[in-house]
């Protein structure tokens, strides 16, 4: 996987200095992401209620001219992901004493080939994603928002335990090239990776991943002037 990575980066690199007409794009690219878990119990109607857990990414990519409104986008980078749910504290008769989230954070390395389709302006250019990504797991973290005690403390989940290593997910976003703002062309991207494929599946479980990100980034090529 290390290797994989690395490659990719070292094929990013080279291109950037080659400059050629059919590469157009190389930098960096990262920001926010609001990560949630999908939950279906196959054989009981028990429903994990699970909320938004903020990471975040960070990526290189490179990008390559297939047509005049058509490019190739090629990146590679790490993703935060994960959930978090409520645990309500009851004390011996039943009654309510308080209340903490567990936050179960999830860590990535992911690869991805996505279509970048413009609609080129002067000033701003549109555009639209949509790409396939293979991701692997680097492991997670337990965390609480709150000391419970060493009774009811956990730095382990079974399910995360055996999530899958490497998957595939889906992305498709909508973004904004900015053509003048800098020296260098800059875009902002709203992506979303819906629950296609799932992290961990069993007779009784299947849990899938999703999430909806927003990418900053910037371009070292310039474009060439008309």
């Amino acid at each position: 996987m290390k290797n994989t990575l690395a490659a990719l980066l070292v094929l990013l690199f080279s291109a950037s200095l080659i400059h050629s007409q059919v590469f157009t794009g190389f930098g960096i690219k990262g920001g926010p992401l609001l990560a949630n878990t999908k939950f279906n119990y196959k054989t009981s109607d028990f429903d994990l209620e699970t909320k938004n857990l903020l990471g975040f990414n960070a990526a290189a990519f490179g990008e390559l001219k297939l047509a005049d409104n058509i490019n190739l986008v090629i990146d590679g980078g790490y993703e935060q992901r994960g959930y978090t749910f409520e645990v309500i504290r009851t004390d011996e008769f039943g009654t309510e004493i308080g209340r903490y989230d567990v936050r179960n954070r999830t860590n990535y390395i992911s690869a991805g080939v996505t279509g970048k389709f413009l609609y080129k302006g002067r000033s701003i250019t549109p555009y639209l994603l949509a790409g396939l990504k293979s991701d692997f797991y680097l492991g997670y973290k337990v965390s609480y928002s709150e000391d419970v005690g060493q009774e009811m403390f956990f730095s382990e989940n079974d399910l995360l335990e055996n999530y899958k290593k490497i998957n595939y997910s889906v992305n498709i976003g909508i973004g904004l090239q900015f053509e003048r703002l800098f020296p260098y062309q800059t875009f902002a991207e709203f992506v979303f990776a819906p629950p296609v494929n799932s992290s961990y599946n069993s007779a009784g479980l299947e849990v899938r991943d999703y999430y909806l990100g927003l990418k900053l980034g910037i371009n070292f090529i310039k474009s060439k002037k008309k």
